[in-house]
């Protein structure tokens, strides 16, 4: 009996000193280039990696280029976030030692939150040294304004509407300067 407990005790020892997933990872922050965002357009997330939970030395990570898997955006409505719908997982490549970049683009309008920690829950606020949830806007894109008579976006960078515009105004101008000699030799 003694023999089978002490086999029991054992075989649970792993389970009880194994480390949550935050102890086998260094400390790290999240920064988003704009906490609003345009569907179409990227945005860049940035990971820095730190030695201390106070985060005032710099973790250096030379061997590690990826880290994928650390972070995924999920459609947020405000109060429940469920990865199931529709979360996109964000890959980050090294920029320098310590100092991951990613950029995602997102595939609707809405309120989206970046969660850290892909298998677990997305919490506002992370354990110490850790973030939580970082909270975005996504906008639908903006239309681009176009010019009624030729249909063009008006940050065209051809030289062709701005030609035809010219053309156009010369014609009209002519068309003045020219009407007036011909009234005046109409007979009345």
């Amino acid at each position: 009996m003694l023999r089978r407990l002490l086999l029991m005790g054992l075989a649970c020892l792993p389970v009880l000193l194994a480390a949550p997933a935050s102890a086998k990872f260094p400390p790290f922050t999240i920064e988003v280039s704009s906490n609003d965002s345009v569907v179409g357009e990227p945005l860049e997330i940035t990971v820095r990696l730190w030695n201390d939970i106070e985060h005032t030395q710099r973790a250096r990570w030379p061997d590690v280029r990826r880290l994928n898997g650390l972070l995924s955006a999920v459609p947020y409505n405000g109060r429940a976030l469920s990865r199931d719908s529709g979360a996109i997982s964000i890959d980050l490549r090294r920029v320098r030692p310590g100092v991951f970049r990613g950029e995602i683009v997102f595939p609707r309008p809405g309120r989206w939150a970046l969660c850290p920690w892909d298998s677990s829950p997305c919490r506002r606020v992370g354990p110490v040294g850790y973030p939580g949830r970082v909270e975005l806007q996504v906008w639908p894109p903006t239309p681009t304004p176009r010019l009624a008579i030729l249909s063009v976006p008006l940050e065209a960078s051809s030289i062709v509407p701005m030609t035809v515009m010219a053309f156009l105004l010369l014609v009209s101008l002519l068309w003045m300067v020219l009407r007036r000699p011909l009234e005046r030799r109409r007979p009345r």
